[in-house]
């Protein structure tokens, strides 16, 4: 049986995916210019995995 897609996630998937962006850099910086951290300071976040 597939799962679900539709099905909000749980408390835990989301502070799963909150520590992985941290981790990674890859939430929005304050200020005005709408670029994520790891854009700002690659250096402070691990590479991304190309595919």
């Amino acid at each position: 049986m597939a799962a679900d897609t539709d099905a909000p996630k749980t408390r835990d998937q989301v502070r799963a995916e909150l520590r992985e962006a941290q981790r990674t850099g890859d939430i929005v910086a304050g200020g005005e210019s709408g670029q994520k951290l790891n854009e700002l300071s690659p250096n402070r976040y691990p590479a991304k995995a190309t595919n």
